[in-house]
């Protein structure tokens, strides 16, 4: 219903004050997390501009709380068509968002050499910061759920390993767009793994919130919904972060994240088209 889909742009004054304090709150927690058990390391990489500079700490502070705001934006605009209950609701969108951040941070080590330790203490800061921002969020700020159109277990499994498939492709086809001489070993099992599992949890984030999209008929609208509302602003951000410790091409981190975007559409299109078109219970697009 049209209502809802615009819901966000209904927000009380005091719903606006809640969106912003947890966020704040979650930011806040993630760059203490991070200063206690994952401080900015020196990579092998040209340093970027802010750290350069020792602008690092209050330009990731900034992204931070843009990035943490924006997603709260996206969940009051989705929340509502989620299932279950309101801490639920948020617990289902942060164990999401924090899975992509944790795998996402993970890739540095991959990326530039970082120590693998170091990146899994870094991205889980961020997981259980997003995970604490959507409980926040459920806890005080989302209405009771709808029941979940998610079908079987076995379509469910399905839709996440296409989704997956279709990952892996923008994943390769990203990095070889990227710079000419990259900084990292293309074809090593490494980076296979990594874009693996990576992939799997983009199926599985399709899974946790693919309720949450728009009520269309056409599922290449809510294809393009999910990948560029709920998970593309979130992603292109995430993404950017890179930018903030390495002197990278600013366009490695925005083609990776755009073709990443860009896989999940096509593959959940082709789930809501072929898996879940009956039992998502949308009248059949014309």
């Amino acid at each position: 219903m049209p209502e809802k889909e615009v819901r966000v742009m209904h927000i009380t004054g005091k719903g606006w004050g809640k969106i912003i304090g947890i966020s704040i709150v979650a930011a806040l927690l993630d760059m203490v997390l991070h200063a206690l058990f994952a401080p900015t390391y020196p990579y092998d990489y040209p340093p970027s501009y802010f750290v350069q500079n020792g602008l690092f700490q209050p330009a990731a502070a900034v992204s931070l709380l843009i990035t943490f705001f924006l997603l709260a934006l996206v969940f009051a605009a989705i929340q509502e068509r989620l299932p279950g209950g309101k801490v639920s609701k948020g617990l289902r969108f942060g164990v999401a968002f924090g899975g992509l951040w944790f795998l996402g941070v993970v890739g540095m080590s991959i990326f530039f050499g970082a120590p693998l330790s170091h990146e899994v203490l870094g991205g889980a800061s961020d997981c259980a910061s997003l995970i604490i921002l959507g409980v926040l969020l459920g806890f005080f700020t989302a209405t009771g759920g709808e029941a979940g159109s998610m079908g079987s277990p076995g379509r469910s499994i399905a839709g996440i390993l296409i989704v997956a498939v279709f990952f892996i492709l923008g994943q390769y086809d990203a990095f070889f767009l990227m710079s000419e001489m990259p900084y990292f070993d293309l074809f090593g099992p490494d980076t296979f793994l990594w874009t693996l599992i990576l992939a799997v949890w983009a199926g599985i984030t399709y899974w946790l919130l693919r309720d949450g999209t728009i009520r269309d008929p056409s599922p290449v609208k809510r294809a393009l919904f999910f990948g560029g509302v709920i998970i593309g602003i979130n992603w292109i951000l995430f993404n950017m972060f890179v930018l903030l410790f390495v002197a990278a091409p600013v366009s490695d981190p925005l083609v990776l994240a755009i073709l990443n975007i860009v896989s999940i559409v096509v593959g959940m299109f082709v789930v809501e088209s072929v898996i879940f078109r009956k039992e998502a219970g949308y009248p059949a697009s014309r």
